[in-house]
């Protein structure tokens, strides 16, 4: 006997069995059970979630001998010659393959006819939206006025594609593209009915791929088993699929909160050997910074290893890691290859690192150096010398002019002396092992000088409560691990001089914001200048005018490419 694959052997046969559609389902029933049939009714969704299923179901309980009802019994002929295809009065039509109007006019002929075995004469229509206009206007006055044995059933992926005059005769119901967790269900209980052993992450990878599609998850099942010998392991189907693993999508998130590029590249170069999608990979990144994001808010993490990631990342940063991703993913069909887009995302991603994104600080206004000493000298200087004023002013605008450079000596001095500072606490920050409250508050410090083995900090007065005496003694001795010397911190209260971390990522990423809408304004501009210089260069065009002139023709649309 051949072989039937699990899509066609396990294909519902009753309402009881689909899964993933309920609303659909109980509106079914009911209809049946109450007596409340209409003559057409119009199935939509994406491929594989049930649309034909149902309507064989449908035309099962119209027909079963046992009476209408929304359990058949199964047994008897019309139940039977339903499952093998045998049964005559449905008629399934592809509509992608019989779009003419005299297909449809043919299709019509015996619809007056009473049906040859069953109760009912049922049409199922596929793809109903492929037909052209004259084929649904030779089926309009048949779809609104149908004899009483003849039942409409219609299934399309694109109902925006159907006349409002077949929608308005229709009862519409959308089918939804099922969630993982019933495909992975579903695809369990398949499994062992087959005797075939399967891993978890396995099936949860299927189900992922499987974009809502009970028969895509079917047919990939039937894919992997084949390819993995019998068995469904992890390892088996994300080669097969080119998909990235679950401790891979960690790795390369270990590699990008520690900045390092070069493991970054070497890591993208094992993903080439692999011959893995990259963009499945991106969008595995993105399911793992929105988690990351819900545990900000939730505190509830499914996955354990993103706890630690979540953990130390901001909340800043996770919204600027997603929005990167996103372009990464809308660009990726743009870039010479895959891999390269990959690549570019992933530096990019890299750029946008919370601490090391931000640039030393400008340093902070100081008072000008004065020299009391030197001063008081002067002024006795000029009290002995007062018979000699011509001679006193030379020496004090002497002095006045000394004093000034060595001032901006000491400016100087200090800037890069705060400078080194600023770049010195922004780096032992990032590095700290603390928790991620704690760090937020810290990026909103900044390291006045450092005294000896005492670190000053100055925090915002608003600040004042947050910063306890225990949470100072943790940063110290976080900063203490850190360094491999003994230090100590103490915390000032005033106005920051410097830019914080915090203020600096907020800027930065308010920026790449306004660099896209400004970049999206100027591709638009350039298409409505390159729309007008088409329509301009039509317009003058000698054999449009004379089309124009001796045909009245008119410019319709333009489009550019």
């Amino acid at each position: 006997m051949s072989y039937t694959v699990l899509a066609r052997k396990y294909r519902p046969r009753t309402f009881h069995e689909v899964r993933g559609q309920d609303h659909t389902v109980r509106a079914l029933v009911n209809a049946l059970d109450y007596d409340r049939l209409h003559h057409a009714y119009l199935f939509s969704g994406t491929r594989g979630v049930g649309k034909t299923t149902l309507g064989r179901i449908l035309a099962n309980c119209l027909n079963c001998e046992q009476g209408v009802s929304s359990t058949p019994c199964g047994k008897c002929d019309c139940c039977i010659g339903l499952r093998d295809g045998s049964f005559i009065d449905l008629i399934e039509v592809d509509a992608a393959s019989r779009t003419g109007v005299e297909d449809m006019r043919q299709l019509l002929e015996n619809a007056n006819l009473k049906p040859s075995m069953g109760r009912y004469r049922v049409y199922l229509i596929d793809e109903v939206h492929m037909l052209s206009t004259s084929s649904f206007n030779a089926l309009l006055k048949t779809l609104e006025e149908p004899p009483e044995h003849v039942k409409f059933v219609l299934a399309t992926t694109d109902p925006k594609k159907i006349p409002v005059t077949v929608l308005s005769r229709c009862l519409q119901f959308h089918l939804k593209n099922i969630s993982p967790r019933t495909i992975r269900d579903q695809l369990q209980e398949v499994l062992d009915s087959e005797n075939v052993s399967a891993e978890t992450e396995a099936l949860d990878v299927i189900s992922q791929a499987a974009d809502g599609s009970m028969r895509d998850a079917l047919s990939i099942a039937d894919q992997a088993i084949s390819h993995g010998g019998g068995a469904l392991t992890l390892a088996n189907v994300s080669d097969m699929l080119g998909t990235a693993r679950v401790n891979e999508v960690t790795a390369i998130l270990e590699l990008i909160v520690a900045g390092d590029r070069n493991g970054v590249i070497e890591f993208t170069q094992e993903m080439a050997a692999r011959a893995v999608n990259y963009s499945d990979l991106l969008a595995s990144l993105q399911r793992s910074i929105h988690a990351m994001s819900m545990f900000k808010v939730t505190r509830q993490l499914t996955e354990e290893s993103l706890v630690r990631f979540a953990q130390k990342l901001s909340p800043e940063w996770l919204q600027v890691a997603y929005q990167v991703l996103l372009i990464g993913t809308r660009d990726l069909r743009f870039a010479p290859d895959h891999r390269i887009g990959f690549e570019m995302t992933m530096l990019r991603l890299l750029d946008f690192e919370p601490v090391e994104a931000y640039p030393v600080s400008e340093p902070p206004e100081r008072n000008p150096i004065s020299n009391t000493d030197d001063s008081s000298s002067v002024e006795q200087e000029s009290t002995k010398t007062n018979s000699d004023p011509v001679e006193v002013s030379a020496k004090q605008d002497h002095f006045d002019e000394q004093e000034s450079r060595d001032s901006e000596v000491a400016e100087t001095e200090d800037s890069s002396k705060q400078s080194e500072i600023s770049f010195e606490w922004f780096d032992i920050v990032k590095n700290l092992s603390i928790p991620i409250e704690l760090k937020q508050g810290l990026y909103k410090t900044e390291l006045v000088e450092k005294r000896g083995e005492n670190l000053v900090l100055r925090s915002e007065p608003k600040d004042r409560s947050f910063w306890t005496e225990s949470k100072i003694l943790e940063v110290a001795a976080a900063i203490q691990d850190f360094l491999g010397e003994s230090c100590s911190v103490s915390m000032q209260e005033g106005e920051l001089l410097t830019e914080t971390p915090a203020q600096r990522f907020s800027r930065i990423r308010n920026e790449a914001v306004e660099h896209e809408k400004d970049l999206r304004d100027r591709r638009k501009r350039e298409r409505q200048e390159r729309m007008e210089a088409a329509k301009q260069e039509l317009e003058n065009d000698a054999f449009v005018q004379a089309l124009k002139r001796d045909f009245g023709a008119r410019i319709g649309e333009i489009r550019l490419h």
